[in-house]
């Protein structure tokens, strides 16, 4: 068994990384626009500052896409 834990290292996929772009998704947008990922996640986040077991109730309700 490892005792240290490892981060898998992938090469990016540049077409794949284009069609996320064009439908306004993905770093690569954010870093064109200059939108900081943290707020991004944030703002998009119904279920911001919410913990516990309101958030797991909530996560019930939640339509899945």
């Amino acid at each position: 068994m490892k005792t240290t834990r490892t981060i898998p290292i992938t090469d990016r996929n540049e077409s794949r990384q284009l069609a996320k772009t064009k439908r306004k998704k993905g770093l690569d947008y954010l870093e064109s626009k200059n939108i900081d990922p943290v707020k991004h996640s944030q703002t998009n986040d119904p279920l911001f500052k919410i913990k516990g077991i309101k958030r797991h109730l909530a996560l019930r309700e939640l339509p899945s896409n």
